[in-house]
């Protein structure tokens, strides 16, 4: 058989072409754009990339690049009464009547809706408050945390995409907190957190970077496995799975884009049926960031190592054994709340710490062991009652739990501790 000399580089270039595009493919799949969201992405893309944080856009609900203005964030109401009113005229009056400003407005309009729905836009009319400089400092933080989210998401077979969701969520802002009370990078609800992390006063998972992604890697993960398709999960991240369940059985349809259009539900909102489209616009900004934010420069990685701790000890302690300054131990593990930190409160054994790279875990543990042996002969084995005690606080500064103490002293649920009081500590 005649072979030419380039026949094999030729097919091996083809092979490999082939490859990369089913591998694209397939990556593209995961996160399709139905054409009923191509203008939903496309206005999220512009919230994210060219409206100000002072600066908002009146738009139609439902037909998003529908923008009647750019308007100050602090003067909607009135500019919204006035647009009300000019989209009742152009609705009322005929053509000849209409105004400038009106015949604008019906002009935009008609780019990006079909004349039927003007008859009611009037009631469709809704504020967004730009995003630009807030997703500017979301990408120079993810730059901080995206390798480590990228490695964690794979473990858990979740798409590396989905390393992008945090710039909807908090704009990778590990403090964040939601007027409804969400926490953290990846936004979670204390009820959802605690099937994943402990969530308390003292300590809350949900701010650490590392522990609360591979809460959500299990949760998009377990919505991809009852859901069957990752726009669908993704939306349940929002939405929560079983009403994302409702959303489908009730128009018997497992297409995002089908969905959103026929659900109803008075859960099933603007922000849930904006939710993917967020996502993809976020996704696509920060995966060409240099299109858009042309100076963006992101930030090192954090890099942490972290041993679970295996001896309840004082933080002040904790501090000391791996030589880190008070105020670097709690940026480096920032799930331990401020209220910890009172009165020299304990970290409870078995709690995740973090510390320097700098230092390896087999020496952390081998310094915190001498620690707790150090502590164990200096604790004092009495405590007396001061005002303002209760049980719980005296078990966190003595390193002990409640119930212990309580067993130790012959104490149940109806003694109280009183000032002054001695109490055997085991």
């Amino acid at each position: 058989m005649f072979r030419h000399k380039l026949f094999r580089p030729v097919l091996l270039i083809l092979v490999l072409l082939s490859v990369f595009t089913v591998l694209w493919t397939r990556t593209e799949d995961y996160f399709p754009i139905p054409p009923s969201l191509e203008d939903n992405v496309a206005f999220w893309e512009k919230i994210y990339t060219e409206v100000s944080v002072t600066e908002g856009l009146l738009h139609d609900r439902e037909y998003p690049l529908v923008v009647y203005k750019k308007i100050k964030v602090g003067n909607r109401i009135r500019q919204k009464k006035k647009i009300v009113s000019m989209l009742k005229r152009i609705s009322g009056v005929s053509e000849s009547e209409w105004s400038g400003e009106e015949k604008r407005i019906y002009e935009q309009f008609l780019k990006h809706a079909p004349k039927t729905a003007l008859k009611e836009a009037a009631k469709r009319i809704r504020f967004q408050a730009g995003q630009k400089e807030r997703f500017r400092d979301g990408l120079v933080r993810s730059g901080m945390y995206l390798d480590e989210i990228r490695d964690i998401l794979k473990e858990y077979d979740v798409p590396a995409r989905l390393a992008y969701l945090p710039h909807v969520e908090s704009s990778f802002n590990i403090e964040a907190r939601s007027k409804v009370g969400a926490a953290g990078m990846w936004q979670f609800m204390k009820g959802t957190g605690k099937q994943y992390l402990k969530v308390g006063s003292l300590i809350d998972e949900r701010h650490d970077p590392t522990l609360s992604t591979v809460a959500a890697a299990k949760l998009l993960s377990r919505n991809y496995e009852s859901l069957g398709s990752w726009p669908l999960a993704v939306t349940a991240y929002n939405h929560g799975l079983y009403g994302m369940k409702r959303a489908v059985a009730s128009t018997g349809s497992e297409d995002i884009g089908t969905i959103i259009e026929k659900h109803k539900s008075r859960t099933f909102r603007f922000a849930s049926k904006n939710f993917y489209s967020c996502f993809l616009a976020a996704s696509e900004v920060a995966e060409n960031h240099k299109k858009y934010f042309k100076k963006v420069k992101l930030k090192p990685p954090f890099r942490r190592n972290m041993i679970r701790l295996e001896h309840p000890l004082p933080s002040d302690m904790i501090c000391d054994s791996l030589d880190m300054p008070s105020e670097t131990f709690r940026r480096y593990n920032p799930a331990l709340r401020s209220a910890l930190y009172k009165n020299n409160g304990f970290v409870p054994k078995g709690q995740t710490i973090c510390f320097t790279s700098s230092v390896s875990s087999a020496s952390a543990r081998k310094a915190l062991a001498s620690a707790y042996s150090e502590w164990k002969k200096s604790r004092p084995a009495v405590y007396k009652v001061k005002k303002g005690d209760y049980l719980d606080l005296i078990a966190r500064k003595m390193g002990v739990s409640a119930t212990e103490i309580a067993r130790a002293n012959g104490l149940s649920n109806k003694n109280r501790i009183y000032p002054g009081q001695v109490l055997k500590i085991p």
